[in-house]
Parts: structure tokens; C-alpha cells; sequence
């Protein structure tokens, strides 16, 4: 059966109603809270009162990582280094130290030597302006080959010039 409060949603007020900053900040979580590093940034968001939306739109992270490092789903995210760096982003944004932060995902999942990958839903496309630059270039080079082959073979195809004749044939001394 739930405990009746009576409305009160805020336990920790003072006689003249203001909150008491001492008894609820000493429940503050930390970057050491909880078994892993997401389940403390989780416990510190939800303790601030912001979702994943609100740390999303300051962070400029997408929602979904966020969620997969609150539930280390690391596979989920992209490379070591793009990961590391979101957790250093959400710790700040939550007003945590970012760097210890990373030193816990650090020792929560230590590094594995993998290759660096892009960011989950990037593509690496190659820019279709090369390609065109490319087979117009090809088609200079083909369109000046053709060019130098038709002149020679108009040049051979040619009738001899009629040379001048000589000075000596048509007697002057």
C-alpha cells in the first residue's frame, strides 16, 4: 500500500519553506555511483530532472546514444573514440567532470584494439563531381588522341604539293 503524504512532493523543506540544501545535495550521485558509468550519468540526469531529450538538445548527441551509454550498450555506438567523447559531453552537461568520467568508462570497459569506424548511419559517398571532372577530362584527352590520328591520316592521304621548280631549270644564271 503506497505511504498517503499528503501532497507533499518535497520532503527535504525547511520551517520558513525553503529547501534544505544540506540534507538532499549530500544524496547527489557522483561519477562513482552505481555499477557502471551509464547507470551513474542516468542517476545524475534523473536526479537533475532532465530527460534525454533535454541533455540531447545541449549536447547535440543523438538521444539514442545517450540511452545506449546509459545502458552500456556500447555496441550500439559508434567507434571508442566517438563514445568517449559523448561521455565526456553528457558528464558535462550534467555539471560532472567529463574527464573522470571518462576514466571510469575507461576501467568500466577497457580498450579493445579495434579499427575506427564512422559514426553509426554515415555514409562515406564519393563526391559525384569528381567522377563528372573526371569523364569530361577523359573525354578532352580521347577527343584530342582522335583529333592528332585524323590529321595524319589526312596528311597522308593528301596529294604530294607541287614544288617550285628550281632555279637553274628555268635558266636563270
Amino acid at each position: 500500500m503506497p505511504l498517503d503524504t499528503g501532497g507533499v512532493t518535497n520532503l527535504h523543506l525547511r520551517a520558513d519553506g525553503e529547501r534544505d540544501p544540506g540534507l538532499a545535495d549530500t544524496y547527489m550521485p557522483t561519477i562513482d555511483t552505481g555499477p557502471d558509468i551509464g547507470t551513474a550519468l542516468k542517476s545524475a540526469r534523473e536526479f537533475r530532472g532532465l530527460t534525454l531529450q533535454d541533455v540531447a538538445d545541449s549536447t547535440r548527441i543523438r538521444r539514442a546514444y545517450l540511452a545506449a551509454i546509459e545502458d552500456m550498450r556500447l555496441e550500439e555506438l559508434p567507434s571508442r573514440p566517438f563514445t568517449i567523447g559523448y561521455v565526456r559531453a553528457y558528464a558535462n552537461a550534467l555539471g560532472m567532470d567529463g574527464d573522470a568520467a571518462v576514466e571510469r568508462f575507461k576501467l568500466d570497459e577497457p580498450a579493445q584494439d579495434e579499427p575506427l569506424r564512422a559514426p553509426v548511419g554515415v555514409r562515406r559517398d564519393g563526391d559525384p563531381r569528381v567522377m563528372a571532372i573526371v569523364i569530361v577530362g577523359l573525354l578532352i584527352v580521347g577527343a584530342i588522341v582522335m583529333w592528332n590520328i585524323a590529321q595524319r591520316a589526312m596528311s597522308e592521304q593528301a596529294p604530294p604539293a607541287a614544288n617550285a621548280p628550281e632555279a637553274s631549270a628555268v635558266g636563270l644564271p
